[in-house]
């Protein structure tokens, strides 16, 4: 079976964790461009949703998470 994927930026709170492996405690808040909560990224890898973390891409470096959608 195919899978969608979906890509969005990560938060700095996100880059941390990805820079540091650093836990992220659950409920921290990670602000959206919107002001809504986003789910941090320690919470999607512990509940198995995360696939992947992309490379670093274009000068300004940005992180990009993929989950399974």
């Amino acid at each position: 079976a195919a899978r969608a994927f979906r890509t969005r930026a990560v938060t700095t709170t996100e880059a941390e964790y990805i820079r540091t492996g650093r836990v992220i405690p659950w409920g921290e808040p990670s602000a959206s461009s919107s002001g809504l909560p986003r789910e941090p990224v320690a919470l999607v890898a512990e509940s198995g949703r995360m696939l992947a973390l992309a490379q670093q891409r274009g000068d300004n470096a940005k992180y990009l998470a993929v989950f399974a959608e």
